[in-house]
Order: C-alpha cells, then sequence, then structure tokens
C-alpha cells in the first residue's frame, strides 16, 4: 500500500489510495474480491503522506 503514516499516527490525515469505501452488487461479508483497474489518471506528478492537506480536486 501508499502509506504508513497515518495508519502508525492516526492523527495524520494524509491521502491514501484506498479511502473510499467501494460497493460490489452482489458481495456478502466475507467475499473475497478480485479488482482490476481498468484506467487510470495520474493527477500529479509526486504525492506525498501525512502531510496533513488533502487536495480537494483530486
Amino acid at each position: 500500500p501508499g502509506c504508513w503514516g497515518p495508519m502508525i499516527t492516526p492523527e495524520f490525515h494524509g491521502g491514501h489510495e484506498v479511502t473510499r469505501p467501494v460497493a460490489v452488487e452482489g458481495a456478502r461479508v466475507g467475499d473475497a474480491l478480485a479488482i482490476t483497474i481498468e484506467s487510470m489518471r495520474v493527477l500529479s506528478l509526486a504525492t506525498s503522506s501525512g502531510t496533513m492537506v488533502t487536495n480537494s480536486a483530486a
């Protein structure tokens, strides 16, 4: 995964690639899922974690 800062120090509110829930129709608690990324758009040349600043446009 991308960052450990907020996991080790929860008061750091840095961004992370997995910050939103994902709904999967028909999935139930305990199911295993395989996710394939079909498209990706890079929004910045570099990233930083634990900066306490988020990019609202991202």
